[in-house]
């Protein structure tokens, strides 16, 4: 007898097997179905919303990032770069650093119910706690539940330390909430299409438009405040030292009329070379206020330059209908884990003893 024979044997005697126990898999396939339907009923409906927007920096700075390194290698200098600018595939860094997370927690969230409240707080009171969570909790994270009580009262004898305005910490409780939040919160770059795209899923729809909308005005004043940064410190400067030589040259040219008046009629030595002291220090006074006023200028154009122009594509809208859960498809998933489950039972119990007994051999 030929392999392929024995193997359509053994095939067809595995196939004779589970049919004649359909009723124990038809019994896994209905406790499932049941399993399925109550999950799906017990999950909450989930709202998504979302935005595209691109961020627009000026050509001279894009071409300056993408070439002026290569330039710097042959010897060649083509302006334009600046390392201190933020650019889109760098906003998912930002989203998680810790200065946006913690500002991302005291988003204020205004519900029907209530004014308004911190997203922190909506997270840990309303869309972490869930009939299913809470089941979860009580059973099967049970141990991790007790084990968490039990770290969290060792941690709370552990020194504080004193605050530092340049070091951010993340305590416990804030991770547990980031974490649950960052579930829900997406950004994604679209390199080809040149966008981004935000979007949040929440059990309220409302909260998950203010979500995505609060969440892209915080990233894009943060990208905007860094961008402009160096250049609005190097404009407040000149505009000080404007300003100082702008007084000096206003005091250079009354005093040089003052004296003009005074000696009108007055022809001496001392005079003139008195004139000629008071003149050369208006003409350096004038020089440095004319120079100063285009480097103020030149300062303004650049904060404009640096300042990212952002353009929404897609507003963020309140969603009407629910995205989530798909209720046909868990309950199709659990009636094909309750089939495996009475097939995996089945054969396990029918050939345990044999396998068994090979690997005593």
């Amino acid at each position: 007898m030929s392999k392929n024979q024995l193997q359509s044997i053994e095939t067809k005697e595995i196939l004779s097997l589970l049919y004649s126990k359909r009723k124990k898999i038809i019994v896994f396939v209905l406790v499932f179905l049941v399993l399925g339907i109550i999950f799906a009923m017990l999950s909450p409906k989930q709202y998504s919303s979302s935005t595209y927007f691109i961020s627009q920096i000026s050509s001279e700075k894009k071409i300056g990032k993408k070439i002026s390194g290569i330039a710097a290698l042959v010897g060649l200098d083509i302006g334009g770069s600046n390392e201190n600018l933020i650019y889109p595939v760098q906003y998912p860094i930002i989203i998680k650093s810790a200065p946006f997370q913690k500002e991302l927690l005291k988003m204020p969230i205004t519900l029907k119910e209530k004014d308004s409240v911190p997203l922190s707080y909506y997270i840990e009171e309303v869309e972490s706690k869930s009939t299913l969570q809470a089941i979860k909790k009580y059973t099967i994270g049970l141990p991790g539940t007790l084990s968490k009580s039990f770290s969290s009262e060792k941690k709370a004898t552990v020194p504080k330390v004193k605050n530092d305005s340049a070091i951010y910490s993340i305590d416990s409780s804030e991770k547990k909430l980031l974490e649950c939040l960052y579930d829900r919160l997406f950004i994604a770059i679209n390199e080809d299409e040149g966008y981004i795209e935000i979007s949040s899923t929440m059990r309220d729809p409302y909260v998950s438009a203010q979500i995505t909308q609060k969440t892209k005005e915080l990233l894009q004043e943060f990208v905007l405040n860094y961008n402009i940064q160096k250049a609005k410190q190097e404009l407040e400067y000149i505009q000080e030292r404007y300003e100082e030589a702008e007084e000096s040259y206003f005091s250079k040219r009354g005093q040089l009329a003052a004296f003009n008046d005074r000696n009108k009629n007055i022809i001496t030595a001392i005079s003139q070379n008195r004139a000629k002291q008071l003149e050369d220090e208006y003409d350096l006074a004038y020089n440095l206020y004319i120079q100063l006023s285009g480097e103020l200028e030149n300062a303004k154009l650049k904060v404009k330059q640096d300042t990212p122009v952002f353009t929404t594509l897609k507003p963020v809208t309140l969603p009407n209908e629910p995205s989530a859960p798909n209720k046909i498809l868990i309950i199709f998933v659990f009636i094909v884990i309750g089939f495996v489950m009475g097939l995996t039972f089945i054969l396990f119990k029918q050939f345990y003893p044999e396998v068994k007994a090979y690997l005593k051999k």
